[in-house]
């Protein structure tokens, strides 16, 4: 490659012209990563409703997005916004920070936040494909194998989704469809594909910082390592859970290299760049309050959901497995091969808070593996069974589609009104964000997910992770506005709480008025929702 502060290979294999097949992978990835956020736009323009910028099957996550944006935008720093009294701002956070800056500058915060989306959607299929093309030779296996590594979709998830197996439907759910489906993460989860992306061209420009035959001309190993340890620094940054499958990766190769000193340098350098931002959330999780409630609380997948990830991974680890053996191991098919395992660790010994995002990314080295496997049974007993191996890899790529049909389906028939809001309750929540002065807001606990977001307020219940005793805040909330709770009742957990702004949501059969006005506050209507304003 020519041209100095270009990044390693990369650019110069996706800047060739694509093929036919990889050109179509392409239009597929990005139709693929925007169906839901079309579906959503839809049902909002067909209902009156107002999207509010959270394109996902979990859109709590997205929100808590919107929340740090809106935040980071204001401070540089973003602190939690779900709960009052929250320790001060020590998050920073370098995507939310470009979208703060966006939202300051006058985007919106939902613009500001899908502006991500083409550059997960371009990063993810540059680095897939450029990973492949290291790895398996021939015109047609690499193909499959990054269709596979984008789409692999556990056939199983019916079957344990109805037998349960011993675990919840959770667990289903999120072990073999948000974690084990790498295309998912482009509906909201933008930070983990760009993380996952960022993964394999990190392993990619280590291989060339540490073996000069890889290198382009008149490129040294320090160049490479400095590329590499960006990439590192980001993905962690991004999203811990692959800076630590990466940081384990990388240790395992430092053993396995320990006696070739000349790597010793380069390796250590794109290590200590990928552990940094690990060692910044470590101490956010020690020593701010909001960051330890935070880890306490997503501590809610830790019962015995092994079942489910074997048999989400089996399909694909199995093959993979097999593929694995009997190959020259160079440094980058060590890379390949200690990618899986340090998925394995992450879950089963290092256990972060929620562990299954150990997952992510890592059907990319087994779909590596397993066409490897697959193409050489078709080497080895013909052209027949080798289209029998490529039905089979179809097949798992092609088990994805229900499941996109079901949650287009979903969207446009009324299951996401965490993201689509009524008019009333919009309207209500942008006069609470131009209203002067400081004050936390009370409301529903679905509708307090978007009041950070929207107006840049605590509030006292939203996201479950992030709430102080989120369940007990969540039931007495719906207690208030459903009204379960008597009017002396209700002023006294007002009284307590110390909300200056109460909104009773659209769907709220409450009796508010009578109760808050003793305590002072002023009502405004917003059709079917209702302000009342501290005085």
């Amino acid at each position: 490659m020519s041209g100095a502060g270009q990044p390693p290979g990369v650019v110069r294999g996706t800047l060739r012209l694509l093929s036919r097949g990889e050109l179509w992978l392409l239009l597929l990835v990005s139709a693929w990563s925007v169906t839901l956020l079309v579906a959503l736009l839809v049902r909002a323009h067909d209902s009156g409703l107002v999207f509010i910028g959270a394109d996902s099957r979990a859109p709590g996550d997205q929100l808590q997005y919107l929340a740090w944006i809106r935040d980071a935008g204001r401070h540089g720093l973003a602190a939690n916004l779900y709960g009052f009294g929250q320790p001060a701002r020590v998050f920073l956070h370098p995507m939310w920070l470009l979208s703060g800056l966006a939202v300051a500058a006058g985007a919106g915060p939902a613009v500001s936040l899908l502006i991500w989306k083409p550059v997960a959607v371009v990063l993810l299929f540059v680095a897939v494909r450029a990973y492949v093309r290291r790895l398996v030779p021939g015109r047609w296996p690499p193909r499959l194998a990054m269709l596979l590594a984008l789409f692999y979709y556990p056939p199983v998830q019916t079957f344990v989704s109805q037998t349960g197996i011993g675990v919840t439907r959770q667990h289903v759910e999120t072990a073999l469809r948000n974690d084990l489906l790498p295309a998912f993460q482009l509906w909201g989860y933008l930070p983990a594909a760009i993380a996952i992306a960022l993964t394999a061209l990190t392993l990619l420009a280590t291989e060339k910082a540490l073996d000069p035959r890889r290198r382009s001309p008149g490129k040294g190993s320090a160049w490479y390592a400095a590329w590499a340890a960006a990439a590192g620094l980001t993905a962690a940054w991004l999203h811990p859970w692959e800076g630590e499958t990466l940081a384990v990766v990388l240790v395992g190769l430092l053993v396995w290299d320990v006696r070739r000193r000349a790597r010793l340098v380069p390796l250590l350098a794109v290590l200590g760049a990928t552990v940094a931002p690990l060692i910044y959330y470590y101490v956010l999780s020690r020593a701010n309050a909001s960051w330890a409630l935070a880890a306490r609380q997503a501590d809610f997948i830790r019962s015995s959901d092994l079942p489910v990830v074997g048999l989400g991974l089996a399909p694909l680890a199995v093959p993979a497995l097999l593929g694995a053996r009997g190959r020259a191991l160079d440094v980058q098919e060590r890379m390949l091969r200690l990618w899986p395992l340090a998925t394995a660790v992450i879950y089963f010994v290092v256990r972060p808070p929620y562990p299954l995002h150990a997952f992510a990314g890592v059907a990319i080295p087994l779909s590596v593996l397993a066409v490897r496997w697959f193409t050489s049974i078709g080497d080895r007993l013909g052209r027949a069974r080798a289209w029998l191996a490529a039905a089979a890899i179809l097949a798992l790529v092609g088990s994805c589609l229900p499941f996109a049909f079901q949650t287009v389906h979903r969207a446009l028939s009324g299951d996401y009104d965490l993201t689509l809001l009524k008019p009333g309750d919009a309207n209500a929540l942008r006069y609470i964000a131009a209203a002067p002065g400081p004050g936390g807001v009370l409301t529903s606990g679905a509708l307090g997910y978007a009041v950070p977001g929207m107006t840049g307020r605590e509030t006292w219940v939203g996201h479950p992770v992030w709430t102080p005793d989120a369940a007990t805040r969540n039931a007495l909330a719906g207690a208030l506005f459903s009204g379960a709770l008597t009017p002396s009742a209700g002023e006294a957990l007002v009284r307590r709480i110390g909300a200056r702004f109460v909104l009773e949501p659209c769907g709220s059969v409450a009796s508010l008025a009578t109760p808050l006005a003793a305590l002072g506050y002023r009502p405004r209507s917003f059709g079917c929702a209702t302000v009342y304003q501290a005085q």
